[in-house]
């Protein structure tokens, strides 16, 4: 299964659950190997108006991070905590730590409640929630 029909079948079942979600990203230029981990920032709980920036790695086997992959990411509730203009998340290097591998999407909250935040590249995800109260 290609990755769009990946995010296409995560879009259908969250729909089908009631949720509204909205999707950020962009064509993969490079495609991450299927035995690769996704890893997303730790779960937070923040204030309305609040504004940050999501981090996803993606590692191959060994445990070594994977650069110039597109990571997408989704959020079940984009009335709650919702994506820039953006739009490209591409994996690349930390200006503040100078760690490579990085995807990074600046996000904002807008009313109460809490958003499942999914990174995905070549079918395979993580995700963190952002509880805001």
């Amino acid at each position: 299964m290609e990755r769009k029909q990946i995010i296409l079948a995560i879009a259908i079942i969250i729909l089908s659950l009631g949720g509204i979600m909205a999707i950020v990203g962009c064509d993969n230029k490079a495609t991450a190997p299927s035995d690769s981990t996704v890893t997303m920032s730790n779960d937070l709980t923040v204030g309305k108006g609040f504004s940050g920036n999501i981090l996803a790695t993606v590692e191959d086997s060994n445990g070594n991070r994977i650069q110039g992959i597109t990571v997408d990411f989704i959020t079940s509730h984009p009335g709650i905590a919702g994506f820039n203009s953006t739009k490209r998340v591409l994996n690349s290097t930390n200006s503040k730590t100078g760690e490579t591998g990085i995807a990074s999407v600046a996000f904002y909250t807008y009313s109460t409640g809490a958003a499942t935040i999914i990174g995905t590249t070549n079918g395979i995800s993580d995700s963190t929630t952002v509880t805001v109260e």
